[in-house]
């Protein structure tokens, strides 16, 4: 009975354990939700001036002599005759893409404020998906057009090119790395919010799943001890009266039934 008592209070402990890991997820996805509402702030704040300052690097005309032309297609033209024809499409893809950029960003602004504002789980998930693809989408445009510069810049066409306006054109390349890598950064913390947040979210779907059943094991664990504390007390002979023992008639371990004189 003793050992069946202990037995029950362990298993009961086991169980009462086993229950509090969901509360303990929930608790981790709420910091968790909190941490990437931080990031998408700071997201939001510091890529604010990159997307403004990359629409002047790429739409503007001030670089080449010829101003019917903006700085993207002077800069594509001029390192595609040099290296061919693989960077023809790259003036009307980032055309495209920044329109694009743009309204994500919007999108996503308005997104996030509503999560900020008491927002539910859902909305946090939201604001972080779509503060990503925003994200996501700049820093590809930061590349595509840091890459056209980077061979811009090259010794094959500088030897062969002289620009008119080359610090201008410098400081468009060096801006466009350190924008790049920023944007870049975002995007790396971003992303492993979200991959933390859907493992403990799935952790909690799998815990949610037996809460159920795990509830039942916790009231078995409970009538399991208190069956176990009166069966243990049912091992004890109380006689009606006091007085000192004078003989025993039995032994430990021998069974007994009514009547028997111990």
């Amino acid at each position: 009975a003793e050992r069946s008592l202990e037995n029950s209070k362990f298993d009961l402990e086991k169980a009462q354990k086993s229950s509090s890991s969901i509360q303990n997820l929930e608790s981790q996805i709420q910091e968790g939700g909190e941490k990437g509402l931080k990031e998408v702030a700071q997201t939001y704040t510091d890529l604010f001036t990159i997307l403004n300052s990359v629409d002047d690097i790429l739409f503007e005309k001030d670089v080449s002599s010829d101003t019917s032309i903006n700085n993207i297609q002077y800069y594509s033209d001029v390192v595609g005759s040099f290296y061919g024809k693989q960077f023809a499409s790259v003036p009307q893809d980032l055309s495209n893409a920044y329109p694009e950029v743009k309204r994500l960003y919007e999108s996503g602004f308005l997104s996030y404020q509503k999560a900020l504002h008491g927002g539910s789980d859902k909305d946090i998930e939201n604001a972080l998906q779509d503060a990503y693809k925003f994200t996501e989408k700049l820093t590809n445009i930061t590349k595509s057009a840091r890459d056209v510069i980077e061979l811009f810049n090259s010794s094959s066409v500088l030897d062969n090119w002289k620009p008119s306006k080359p610090t201008l054109i410098g400081q468009h390349l060096t801006n466009l790395r350190n924008y790049y890598n920023t944007a870049n950064t975002h995007l790396t913390a971003l992303l492993a919010i979200i991959n933390n947040l859907d493992s403990l979210k799935n952790s909690l779907s799998v815990q949610s799943i037996n809460n159920q059943s795990l509830q039942l094991t916790v009231q078995q664990r409970e009538d399991a001890l208190a069956a176990a504390k009166r069966n243990l007390s049912d091992y004890y002979v109380y006689a009606p009266f006091s007085g000192i023992v004078a003989n025993f008639d039995t032994k430990v371990g021998e069974s007994l039934s009514n009547g028997t004189v111990v």
